[in-house]
């Protein structure tokens, strides 16, 4: 019954009829909780309209469902933190850690809400974890270099820094960012 309610749902949303689409989704949520395309669907174009609330429900109501689902965990933090709650949203990921363990993008933005609350060790290890998993993203070894850096660990800061930029996978800003760094950190010789 739910895979039939979401298939149709998708039929009215490729239709342009968006309102009878997320009435069909919440018709296979009734029918089956744990549908999380159905769940995914319907809090994709909640949050496009600009519901953010009523996704937050359906996401909570989603994790209770499948607590293994690390991607409601990480878009419900994103919802919390626009909604300035980001030690709400820390606290949800690190409830839901062993669901995300393995998800470098998880681990990196749990390591970011860290940061932004100067827990700086516990930000590295994650920002760490996260590398592991993808040590091409350059934004996390900036990151991971801001955290060591707090720490007033600047050789490895430095190190870190120069790993961002060997990515070469940076922002303008964020390459400049980095290199400044570098400059200032660098070793005298």
């Amino acid at each position: 019954m739910a895979e039939t309610l979401y298939r149709r749902a998708v039929g009215f949303i490729n239709q342009g009829r968006v309102s009878e689409g997320i009435e069909e989704l919440r018709g296979a949520l009734v029918a089956d909780a744990r549908h999380d395309s159905a769940r995914q669907t319907l809090v994709a174009l909640l949050l496009e309209q600009k519901r953010s609330e009523e996704a937050a429900g359906f996401l909570q109501q989603g994790l209770a469902a499948s607590p293994g689902n690390s991607g409601f965990a990480m878009l419900l933090a994103r919802v919390m933190v626009e909604h300035q709650d980001a030690p709400g949203a820390l606290a949800l990921l690190q409830k839901y850690a062993a669901a995300g363990a393995g998800n470098a993008d998880y681990r990196a933005f749990t390591a970011a809400l860290l940061q932004q609350q100067s827990r700086h060790r516990e930000a590295a290890d994650e920002y760490l974890a996260a590398l592991r998993i993808s040590p091409q993203a350059g934004v996390w070894w900036v990151g991971l270099a801001i955290s060591q850096e707090a720490m007033d660990r600047k050789g490895e800061a430095f190190e870190s820094f120069q790993r961002a930029r060997g990515t070469r996978s940076l922002s303008p800003e964020v390459a400049a960012y980095a290199e400044q760094r570098v400059r200032q950190l660098q070793p005298a010789q």
